[in-house]
């Protein structure tokens, strides 16, 4: 049964409250709730909800229910403030820039892009027709301070882009193929290895675990995608051994005595210091891309250009 749009402000939460719990029951997140809010507002109402502000000369129908949807955007907006953004980030990598930790929060990019180091950043642009977006992959270091950049000599500045490259190649290869639940849960080991890594309270151990559960899902992804079986088990040589199996080819032992602990890891029963904990987090994005060099039938949608631009 249809209703109208409550206009007491008190009827009008209640009315909210319901959809927003009945979304998080299907397993939205709150990123996900507005727009699909708006969805089933409208269907419960009947009325078409525009989803981006009207054209002022606009004589469509939706153009009369914009206030519904400023009021509903709104409600997200004083109820979840700053989480109801959305990142389309791929994901975030800890690496080392003058002996510190630090985060690289990679872009979204569809299609092609030119990657340039510059301590100048305004040097990123947006491409032109037939030419790729240049990014300044500085810009990816969170919360560095433009104060910092004049300061950062030249190494430091070549180390940023070859791990900006790396795990970009890396993101792309798992978040294209993130429609495995297995690749979409070694995702989340490899947000739990950065956040142990870079959090206040530090965790080096849960950082080299999670970066553990990330390859061993990553492989048995790959085995299940090629047909094959694998064991239940953390032992990463066996599952190296099941992905030859299926044809897959890989220098699996150079990532296994990075990678490879002991579950007594987690409770500080095996010793494990920052820079290892680090280098297996770095392994384990590694193994996405020799998995899918290997054959593994991973997905991945980037093309890096390979000229380097000028720093500067």
């Amino acid at each position: 049964m249809r209703r109208s749009v409550p206009e007491d402000p008190n009827e009008f939460n209640r009315f909210m409250l319901d959809i927003d719990r009945q979304l998080s029951s299907l397993g939205f997140s709150i990123p996900q709730r507005p727009i699909n809010a708006l969805v089933e507002l409208s269907r419960k109402c009947g009325i078409p909800l525009p989803i981006t502000k009207p054209h002022t000369e606009t004589q469509h129908r939706t153009a009369t229910f914009w206030p519904v949807t400023e009021r509903v955007l709104s409600w997200y907006d004083q109820r979840y403030g700053d989480r109801i953004k959305m990142s389309f980030s791929p994901g975030r990598m800890a690496v080392l820039i003058e002996d510190d930790i630090w985060i690289l929060r990679f872009p979204g990019v569809l299609g092609s892009v030119a990657l340039t180091v510059s301590r100048n950043r305004e040097s990123v642009r947006l491409g032109s027709e037939g030419q790729p977006a240049v990014y300044n992959v500085v810009d990816a270091v969170e919360n560095l301070p433009r104060s910092r950049l004049p300061m950062l000599p030249d190494n430091e500045l070549e180390h940023i882009y070859e791990k900006f490259e790396f795990g970009l190649k890396a993101f792309s290869i798992l978040r294209g193929s993130a429609e495995h639940a297995l690749m979409n849960s070694a995702l989340a080991d490899i947000a739990a290895a950065v956040e142990h890594l870079a959090c206040e309270q530090q965790n080096f151990g849960l950082s080299k675990w999670s970066s553990l559960q990330a390859a061993e899902k990553m492989f048995k992804a790959a085995i299940s995608l090629a047909g094959g079986s694998y064991s239940n088990t953390h032992d990463l040589a066996k599952l190296s051994k099941q992905a030859e199996a299926t044809g897959l080819k890989g220098d699996w032992e150079v990532l296994h005595h990075h990678i490879q602990c002991s579950p007594g890891i987690r409770y500080g029963e095996e010793p494990c210091d920052r820079d290892s904990a680090l280098i297996a987090h770095h392994a384990a994005l590694g193994l996405s891309i020799m998995l899918h060099q290997g054959g593994a039938r991973f997905r991945s949608n980037l093309f890096l250009q390979a000229d380097r631009f000028p720093r500067g």
